[in-house]
C-alpha cells in the first residue's frame, strides 16, 4: 500500500502516458525509485531505501526528508509522507484528493458511451 501512495503522488504530478508508464517505479541497488517528478519551478524524486528502511525525499534544490519505514497503518504512512514533501519542499503539498486523469482526459466519458467509430472500423467486440 505504501508504494501506491508514492504512485498516485506521482500520477499527480506528471503527464498522462500510454499504459500509465508515468507511474512505474524503477528498481535500485537500494530499492525503488521513481525518479525525477516535476513540480512547479523544481522536481523532485521519491526513492524507497530498503537498506536504511526510508522513504527518501529529495528536491531539486538540495532539501531532503526521510519518512521510517516502521509498522505503522497505511493512513499514518500517508500523513507523514505529506509532511515530509512539505518540510522537503518549504510549502504546502495538496493531499491526493484531485480526479483521477482518466476522468480528466475524458478517456471514462469515452468508455461509458460506448464504442467509437475507431472501434467499429477495428471489429472492436464491444462494437
Amino acid at each position: 500500500m505504501w508504494t501506491q501512495i508514492v504512485g498516485k503522488i506521482r500520477i499527480a504530478h506528471t503527464p498522462m502516458l500510454n499504459h500509465w508508464w508515468q507511474v512505474t517505479l524503477y528498481l535500485t541497488p537500494r530499492g525503488l525509485t521513481t525518479s525525477s517528478i516535476p513540480d512547479r519551478h523544481d522536481a523532485f524524486d521519491m526513492e524507497f531505501e530498503f537498506s536504511e528502511h526510508v522513504l527518501r525525499l529529495d528536491t531539486g534544490n538540495g532539501m531532503s526528508a526521510n519518512v521510517n519505514l516502521s509498522p505503522k497503518p497505511v493512513a499514518e504512512f500517508h500523513g507523514e509522507t505529506f509532511d515530509a514533501m512539505n518540510r522537503s519542499a518549504g510549502r504546502a503539498f495538496r493531499s491526493m484528493t484531485r480526479t483521477s486523469p482518466l476522468t480528466q482526459s475524458g478517456m471514462a466519458r469515452r468508455w461509458a458511451t460506448g464504442p467509437t467509430a475507431w472501434d467499429r472500423s477495428l471489429g472492436s467486440p464491444r462494437s
